[in-house]
């Protein structure tokens, strides 16, 4: 008798009904991805162009991703417009007007914390927090005079 209980027996189950279907992805920041540049960026798969997270928009989806970690909400509204909008166009730079959105609903932390304080704090508790990284997204702030990132 097989055991269907957990992750290995959902997949033994998938596998045992031959059921097509593509693992699904999990948003893990407790886990290290393959990464190729320092943006913690995640995967850039090879298996195709629309499997290819353009640099910035992957730290906007973990900013995203983190946020509602932190803030343990569910995302919607504006939030999930944008990571919905980012998801969908993945392999192409976020627009000005999505940063800077993302930016905006950081800023409105109750502890006034950016996103890498949130993620420190997170770690003080011993969780086992990778880093992250949102230079990319400084950057498009600094290059386009946005006053102050709260990305971190």
């Amino acid at each position: 008798m097989r055991d269907w209980r957990g992750r290995d027996g959902a997949s033994n189950f998938i596998i045992h009904d031959q059921i097509q279907h593509p693992k699904l992805k999990v948003f893990d920041p407790l886990v290290s991805e393959n990464i190729g540049t320092r943006t913690s960026n995640g995967p850039n798969s090879s298996s195709g162009g629309n499997n290819i997270w353009h640099p910035t928009a992957k730290q906007l989806s973990n900013a995203i991703n983190l946020l509602v970690i932190c803030w343990g909400q569910i995302p919607g509204g504006v939030l999930q417009k944008i990571k919905n909008e980012i998801e969908e166009n993945k392999n192409n730079e976020p627009l000005l007007r999505q940063i800077k959105a993302i930016n905006t609903i950081i800023s409105r932390d109750k502890g006034g914390r950016t996103l890498q304080q949130m993620l420190d704090d997170l770690r003080k508790n011993d969780n086992k927090v990778r880093n992250f990284y949102f230079d990319l997204l400084n950057e498009a702030l600094l290059k386009n005079n946005i006053g102050q990132s709260f990305f971190g």
